[in-house]
């Protein structure tokens, strides 16, 4: 016999299949597919060992390429790249990320394993916020215009 888990995972290994259970029957009836489809829907999910869905206890290790200079992001947030902190933000802290050249002179892109975090931008003369990394040119979220210089 299986080690029963404890507390809340206890809770959610009891209620899961009786939620999905209750899926199957609401997605049965909207879109019409009758009671046969559900109890076939409902069959899968006993039989089925993908509930609850397992975590593993480690997460891999991030590694980037060869040519990407990576930093590993403080306490604070913030990275040193040539000199000079970069604020990256506290959701990365204790992070590596990458920090890579792109075909401007001085604009670096920084990455967290596959995704483009910030913008660096180094042609500019440091100033009192200097470090401040440009994120709303790293993600935008809307069709931009080009910044006029």
């Amino acid at each position: 016999m299986a080690a029963q888990p404890a507390g809340a995972d206890l809770l959610a290994a009891e209620l899961l299949p009786e939620f999905a259970l209750g899926v199957g029957l609401v997605l049965a009836e909207k879109f019409d597919l009758g009671v046969h489809a559900a109890r076939l829907y409902n069959e899968w999910l006993r039989e089925s060992d993908t509930l609850p869905l397992p975590f593993p206890e480690t997460l891999p290790t991030i590694e980037y390429g060869p040519g990407d200079s990576v930093r590993k992001v403080a306490e604070t947030g913030f990275i040193s790249f040539k000199h000079r902190p970069w604020r990256i933000g506290k959701a990365f802290r204790g992070q590596p990320v990458a920090v890579r050249p792109t075909v401007e002179d001085g604009v670096f892109h920084v990455h967290y394993c596959t995704h483009r975090i910030a913008v660096i931008d180094l042609r500019g003369p440091p100033t009192a916020a200097c470090g401040v990394v440009d994120n709303a040119r790293a993600l935008p979220t809307t069709p931009q215009a080009p910044l006029q210089q």
